[in-house]
C-alpha cells in the first residue's frame, strides 16, 4: 500500500508540467519520507510515520484543495488508525469528508470513519450515522452493501461480524 501511495504521489508530480514549484518541493518532502527504507520497514515506523504526518499536513494547509492532499488525508487517516490515534484519525477523515465531497475517496472516507467511530471511539450513534451517510451520499458504490451490514450488526466485535457474515453468506 505504501508504495502504490509513493506511485500515486510520484505520478501526481511528474505531471505538473514547468519548473519546481512550491506544491512540488512540499510533495517532495512526503514523498522523500514514504519512500526512504526506514518507512518502508517495521522499524522506527513511528518515528517516520509521525514524520509522514507532518509532511502531510504541512501539505493540505498548503494545497487544501489539491487532490493529493486528498489521497494524503486518507493515508495519514490510516497510519493515525494503525496507532491507535483514533480521534486523529477521525479528525483527519471528517477534513477529508468536508473539503471533498465530490472526491475519489468520499465514500471510502465514510465507511473508514464509521469503522473509527464504532471500533476506535466506541461511539455506535456516529458510527450508524456516518454509515447512513454513505448511503445517502453513494447510493451506487459497492460500499453501500458494507454499510448496511455494519449498521444492522452494530455492537459486534470482530469475532462476531465474522459470524454474521457467514450466515448471511449461507442464506
Amino acid at each position: 500500500m505504501r508504495l502504490f501511495l509513493a506511485i500515486v504521489i510520484a505520478s501526481s508530480l511528474f505531471a505538473c508540467k514547468g519548473g519546481k514549484s512550491e506544491r512540488d518541493s512540499a510533495a517532495e518532502k512526503v514523498l522523500g519520507i514514504m519512500q526512504s527504507d526506514s518507512f518502508l520497514s517495521a522499524k522506527n515506523a513511528s518515528i517516520y510515520m509521525d514524520s509522514f504526518i507532518e509532511a502531510g499536513m504541512q501539505f493540505v494547509k498548503l494545497y487544501p484543495r489539491d487532490s493529493l492532499s486528498e489521497d494524503l488525508m486518507y493515508r495519514m487517516a490510516g497510519n493515525q488508525y494503525s496507532q491507535q490515534r483514533f480521534k486523529h484519525s477521525a479528525e483527519l477523515l471528517n477534513m477529508l469528508i468536508s473539503e471533498f465531497p465530490k472526491g475519489k475517496r468520499h465514500s471510502d472516507a465514510l465507511l473508514f470513519l464509521g469503522n473509527v467511530y464504532h471500533d476506535g471511539l466506541n461511539d455506535t450513534a456516529q458510527a450508524r450515522k456516518t454509515w447512513k451517510q454513505l448511503i445517502i451520499d453513494h447510493p451506487e458504490s459497492h460500499l453501500c452493501n458494507d454499510a448496511g451490514f455494519l449498521i444492522e450488526n452494530i455492537g459486534f466485535n470482530g469475532e462476531q461480524l465474522l459470524e454474521a457474515a457467514r450466515k448471511k453468506g449461507g442464506e
